[in-house]
């Protein structure tokens, strides 16, 4: 895929806030959150991480899961349905309550660090050495494998399923309007940030065979800081809030009935292509989607960061190894 592929660059840091960060960084970490917020509940304002992260860490259960749950216990079920419905509780409380991961991005070797903060557990991946190695925290036990005998991770699967038959062509109309306002500084979890809100339109008109009419609306509002994205040779997690994917996706969900041939309008502000791809990292990403819909309901999803910490070699280097006191898994 081009952004697997586009992952695989080095990129260092291209600029850094003021105060200066550690002398010779050599890793950047920080932790992150990304959530659904689902009614009653309202997104968050930008700067409050330090809250919104120790509620992560306590997993408080959201009301409309509790709401959930106490129907499955009334209703009752055997010991398999009661273990699937605690399965999916669990999913369902990471999605709405976040999970607080930290990263941490050696970007002068190129290498990723990911803790679990709730499951005490860490994967370092070393794409360049082929390696990748899990500790488990609590238990101080490790793993290590080779990728050397695998798909590396740097390289995009050049298989691709069968594309879907064609069924009848359309064409159709699909104009896309997006406005940016600037929203003006703010100093998040004391890093420098500048806002933008992004709102954008996209409607399908005169359409026939199998393209059909529709309408969906974005609305995104970033915070975005003078740090410059950190890249590595592995590929970083894909965040499902990036802007240039996210206008990628509602494009083609617009578009995705087989045949339908769109024409494409577009009317967008001057700083529009730059508002979807940020070049700097993101403190606060909050999305709301306008679904399709007779019901016209909405998905809004949030990303925050903080704690961000720039480390020197030595304090890098020790997040990187084994660990002396840890022993190989059984």
């Amino acid at each position: 895929m081009r952004l697997v592929a586009f992952l695989c660059l080095v990129i260092a840091i291209a600029a850094a806030p003021t105060p200066l960060p550690t002398p010779a960084p050599v890793a950047l970490q920080y932790d992150q959150i990304t959530r659904m917020i689902a009614a009653p509940a309202t997104p968050p304002p930008p700067g409050t991480f330090a809250d919104d992260y120790q509620a992560a860490l306590l997993a408080t259960p959201n009301p409309l899961l509790a709401r959930i749950s106490a129907y499955a216990a009334a209703a009752g079920g055997n010991h398999a349905f009661n273990g699937a419905m605690s399965a999916t509780m669990g999913m369902m409380t990471t999605l709405l309550s976040g999970r607080p991961t930290r990263y941490t991005i050696y970007f002068t070797k190129g290498w990723i660090r990911t803790d679990d903060t709730v499951a005490q557990t860490a994967t370092i991946s070393k794409c360049d050495q082929h390696t990748i190695i899990t500790l488990d925290l609590a238990r101080k036990t490790y793993t290590q494998k080779s990728t050397e005998s695998t798909d590396s991770p740097c390289v995009a699967n050049s298989s691709s399923p069968s594309p879907a038959p064609e069924r009848s062509p359309g064409t159709a109309d699909l104009t896309t309007v997006s406005k940016v306002s600037d929203l003006g500084p703010l100093t998040i979890d004391g890093i420098d940030t500048t806002g933008t809100s992004l709102n954008m339109t996209m409607t399908t008109t005169n359409a026939t065979g199998s393209c059909h009419d529709g309408s969906m609306a974005v609305t995104m509002v970033m915070y975005i800081s003078k740090i410059g994205q950190p890249r590595a040779f592995c590929p970083l997690p894909e965040n499902p809030l990036n802007p240039g994917n996210l206008y990628y996706m509602a494009s083609h969900a617009m578009a995705s009935h087989a045949g339908c041939r769109p024409t494409m309008h577009m009317t967008a502000d001057a700083s529009a292509a730059t508002a979807f791809n940020p070049t700097n990292f993101q403190m606060y990403t909050l999305i709301d989607i306008q679904l399709p819909s007779a019901a016209k309901r909405s998905a809004n999803m949030l990303t925050e960061r903080g704690h961000v910490a720039w480390l020197d070699q030595a304090q890098a280097d020790a997040l990187f190894i084994i660990p002396p006191d840890f022993t190989a898994a059984k």
